[in-house]
């Protein structure tokens, strides 16, 4: 039983089909949550954005910027921010993926395995360029769909509402707590 539980691992065997598309559905489920937080992320960073400057886009919108106008500017914005962050966010994916390869070399979990000697010659480092393209593609469509949505939220309002709009209050509210503060 313990020879076939390892032969399954090594893809040797009845279930090593079954046991592989296991550790993959797993691995994509995690993926699609992590795209969905950082999609939460990306529309956060852009609601703040945009409430900061929700009284320019109004003052835009009474001298006569349509509201496709107000979309595009704002949509083209997070375009804009792509264009730096999607290489950045690459270059900063690869360097810190060889950083691990390397410690989990030099952590010597490679001797864990029977038969390596020389764990790079068996485990090189490589870089699919397919799947690079494919975060760059879900990021670049992530950003667009936040922004095009903060937009269309913006739009909304009438530009009286937007210019006249006081989110930036401070009000000092005293509370009751343990501490006395």
């Amino acid at each position: 039983e313990w020879n076939d539980n390892l032969m399954m691992i090594d893809g040797i065997g009845d279930g090593a089909h079954l046991f592989k598309l296991r550790i993959f559905c797993i691995f994509f489920i995690f993926a699609v949550l992590i795209a969905f937080a950082l999609r939460l992320i990306i529309d956060t960073a852009f609601e703040v954005s945009s409430k900061e400057r929700e009284r320019h886009y109004g003052v835009l919108q009474s001298i006569g910027a349509t509201p496709e106008q107000i979309v595009r500017i704002i949509t083209y914005e997070g375009l804009r921010l792509c264009i730096i962050g999607v290489p950045f966010g690459l270059m900063a994916g690869i360097g810190l993926a060889y950083l691990m390869y390397n410690v989990l070399l030099a952590s010597g979990l490679s001797d864990l395995f029977q038969g390596m000697t020389n764990a790079k010659i068996y485990l090189p480092f490589s870089i699919d360029w397919k799947m690079l393209l494919v975060a760059a593609a879900v990021g670049v469509v992530w950003v667009f769909l936040s922004a095009y949505g903060v937009g269309m939220r913006i739009i909304k309002k009438t530009p009286m509402e937007a210019i006249t709009t006081r989110a930036n209050n401070v009000e000092n509210v005293k509370r009751h707590s343990l501490s006395g503060l």
